[in-house]
C-alpha cells in the first residue's frame, strides 16, 4: 500500500548505511585474510599489485596504514605497485619511478618529492607549476617576475641557460591588488585549504593552494609571488634542446636547485 511504501521509503537509508558498514567490514576482514595467507610462508618478499584499487577513500586509508603495519611487524619487504602518487609516498619506505620500464628515480619519498631527479619525475610526483624561465643579465625573466642568479644554487654555471622552473603550488602566495597580473578564475574548496586557478597569461595558469582562512573571491586580480620562506628550493630544469647542445651537460642533468 503507500502507506507500507512510505515507511520502507523512510528506512532505506538507515538500510544502506547498515548494508554498506556490514559489506565494508567484510571486505576489509577478506584482505586480513587474504595478506595472512600469502605471510603464512614467511616470504622475505611479497608483491601487492595494486590492491586498494576501486575503494572507497577511508577503507583504502585504513587498509594502507593496516597493511604497512603488518609488514613492519612480521620484518617483511613489500613492493607496492600503484599509479596513485600520494599513496605511494604515503605508505612506502623508498619509491621507484618507472619511466618505459626504466627507473627514472629510486630514492624516500620525501627526497623524490622535495627534489625530483628529471623533470619526469615532477611532473609525475609533485603537481607542481612549470613557467618559462629565459636568461636575461644575470637571472631568469619569467612570467611571474625576476629570479635573480644570486637566489640560484650553483648559478654561476648556469649563465645563460634558459629552462622551465618549477614551483609547487604551496610554493606561491596570492596577492589582491588592481595592479595583479593573474585573475583568479577558479577556487576548489579541498578541506584545510583552497586551490586557486590563477590565469597569467592567454596560455598560462598556475595552481595555487592557500588556506581557507584567506578566501579570495573568483574574479579578483592579484599578484603572483613566492613564500619568504620555502620549506623546499625552487628547482630549473634546463631545456632538452640546450641539455642536448651542451657536451658538459648530459640528457639525465638533474635538476638544479634555485
Amino acid at each position: 500500500s503507500p502507506h507500507t511504501f512510505k515507511n520502507v521509503s523512510n528506512f532505506l537509508p538507515e538500510v544502506e548505511s547498515y548494508l554498506h558498514i556490514q559489506i565494508t567490514k567484510g571486505f576489509i576482514q577478506q584482505q586480513r585474510v587474504a595478506l595472512a595467507r600469502a605471510l603464512a610462508p614467511r616470504p622475505s618478499l611479497i608483491l601487492l599489485d595494486e590492491p586498494f584499487s576501486n575503494l572507497d577513500v577511508q577503507v583504502r586509508l585504513y587498509l594502507r596504514q593496516e597493511v604497512r603495519d603488518i609488514l613492519k611487524s612480521v620484518g617483511t619487504a613489500g613492493i607496492f605497485v600503484t599509479h596513485d602518487q600520494e599513496e605511494a609516498l604515503a605508505i612506502a619506505d623508498r619509491v621507484a619511478i618507472l619511466r618505459q620500464g626504466k627507473i627514472e628515480q629510486l630514492d624516500r619519498p620525501e627526497v623524490v618529492y622535495c627534489t625530483p631527479a628529471s623533470r619526469f619525475v615532477a611532473d609525475f610526483v609533485t603537481q607542481a607549476n612549470f613557467i618559462s624561465a629565459r636568461w636575461q643579465d644575470k637571472g631568469w625573466v619569467t612570467p611571474i617576475g625576476f629570479i635573480s642568479v644570486h637566489d640560484v644554487e650553483n648559478g654561476g654555471s648556469l649563465s645563460g641557460w634558459s629552462g622551465d622552473v618549477m614551483l609547487r603550488q604551496e610554493a606561491l602566495m596570492l596577492t589582491p591588488t588592481t595592479e595583479g597580473q593573474g585573475v583568479v578564475r577558479d577556487r576548489l574548496f579541498l578541506g584545510r585549504e583552497y586551490q586557486y586557478r590563477v590565469q597569467i597569461q592567454d596560455n598560462l595558469t598556475l595552481d595555487v593552494r592557500r588556506p581557507i582562512s584567506q578566501p579570495i573571491d573568483v574574479g579578483t586580480s592579484v599578484q603572483v609571488g613566492l613564500q619568504t620562506t620555502q620549506p623546499t628550493k625552487l628547482q630549473f630544469f634546463p631545456s632538452a634542446v640546450q641539455a642536448q647542445s651542451d657536451f658538459s651537460v648530459p640528457d639525465t642533468k638533474p635538476a638544479v636547485s634555485l
